[in-house]
């Protein structure tokens, strides 16, 4: 089974969302962060289930995402592991991507 290691950017993009949604709806916040949570341990049994970003082209494969509501997950697998690497607002475009 793969594991889920999430980075520290990724960790400060939740926190960022749940206390956004939390200053008008604490309990909205708490439910789309373990909307997230839930939907990213199913990449341990289908990581190459998310779509390939658009924003990275050029980019090998291994990178992808999860649509989850308004939020994209963007991860990179790798062997035995997934990176989640950003959970961003789904309009909001990647910084340098081409």
């Amino acid at each position: 089974m793969t594991e889920i290691v999430w980075t520290n950017q990724a960790q400060a993009d939740l926190g960022e969302i749940y206390d956004y949604i939390a200053t008008k709806d604490p309990q909205a916040a708490l439910k789309l962060i373990e909307d997230i949570e839930q939907r990213v341990e199913q990449l341990k049994i289908f990581p190459e289930s998310g779509r390939k970003v658009p924003e990275l082209t050029k980019a090998p494969h291994t990178y992808r995402e999860l649509i989850i509501k308004n939020y994209r997950v963007i991860y990179r697998y790798s062997g035995e592991k997934v990176y989640v690497l950003h959970v961003r607002h789904a309009k909001q475009r990647l910084k340098g991507a081409s």
